[in-house]
């Protein structure tokens, strides 16, 4: 996703911290599970709505773990119906679970 310079940067800045403030030092529940492992998500909307925040998302994964792999069905500006799977993710299991 390309954003103009300045809005990428304060989109980075404004993710690591948000990410600063709610993990802090680490999330003791992902370390739970072995680095090793690898997992898939999805995220799901559970009421009618239109995306937005698409680079959001896309920089709290990034951050997390550049190896996350996102597969957009959908894009800033689709209305879409209850229960629609809006993404699926793809990567290490610790950082899918932070997020």
């Amino acid at each position: 996703m390309i954003l103009d310079p300045q809005l990428q940067t304060d989109l980075e800045r404004a993710v690591k911290q948000a990410l600063h403030e709610d993990i802090g030092s680490g999330d003791a529940t992902a370390a739970l599970i072995g680095e090793e492992v690898h997992s898939h998500a999805r995220i799901v909307v559970r009421e009618d709505c239109i995306i937005c925040g698409a680079a959001w998302v896309e920089q709290v994964f990034h951050q997390l773990d550049a190896r996350i792999n996102i597969q957009w069905h959908v894009k800033d500006g689709d209305k879409v119906p209850a229960n629609t799977v809006i993404c699926d993710l793809r990567g290490p299991a610790r950082p899918l679970l932070t997020a």
